[in-house]
């Protein structure tokens, strides 16, 4: 989840060769700057909590009670496209994308929404909705899994064809865990996590949690 909407959303650009090639040794820590190098315009009322990019446009997933919803939005323009409404007592959060289904967490609600593309843009999915027990923060795949996080240091793997608990990960900084992992996007065999109130992005290994 995040503390503050974002007006703009913003590309930016990293130095991936470094990553792919590292050992995942806790010993073997790569820091980088970054720097933005374009920026798209955003509605300002809508609460960031996931994001996609394809073909053209963002598949925006927004939170606060009452106003969480699933969009497409023209990424040049920021116009909206298309918004599904989640019902009042959900909080939108982490989203992802494989191959024409598409999940939605929810914050405190322990439920995931499955959408799917259709003829006219996207529609919900419920048979395909599945459940957890911990809060839903941040959201990605790497093909097989649905990967989650919670907020604190601990990452959980889901079976994408039958939903069950597959694994949970301990992500950890040089021995000592990491908490407050919120969205999350897997690159190169990394995966990619911001550090809910911090202007960090960490890097960790899908495997051993360093």
């Amino acid at each position: 989840m995040t503390t503050t909407r974002n007006i703009f959303i913003t590309f930016l650009l990293f130095v991936l060769t470094n990553i792919a090639d590292s050992s995942g040794s806790e010993n073997t820590v790569n820091h980088w700057q970054v720097r933005k190098i374009r920026q798209y315009p955003s509605d300002p009322q809508a609460f960031t909590q996931g994001l996609i990019y394809d073909k053209g446009n963002f598949y925006l997933s927004t939170g606060q009670y009452g106003r969480s919803s699933l969009r497409i939005v023209d990424a040049e323009t920021g116009k909206v496209i298309q918004s599904i409404p989640l019902s009042p007592d959900q909080f939108g959060e982490g989203v992802t994308m494989e191959d024409d289904t598409f999940y939605q967490l929810t914050w405190k609600k322990g439920k995931a929404l499955a959408y799917r593309k259709g003829n006219s843009g996207i529609e919900r999915d419920p048979q395909n909705d599945f459940t957890y027990s911990h809060q839903g923060w941040g959201l990605t795949s790497d093909g097989e899994h649905l990967i989650l996080s919670d907020g604190s240091a601990t990452i959980r793997f889901y079976s994408q064809k039958d939903k069950s608990l597959v694994k949970t990960l301990k992500v950890t900084y040089r021995g000592s865990p990491v908490s407050r992992i919120n969205e999350m996007e897997y690159v190169q065999g990394k995966i990619f996590a911001n550090l809910l109130g911090t202007n960090m992005i960490v890097v960790f290994d899908p495997d051993s949690g360093n």
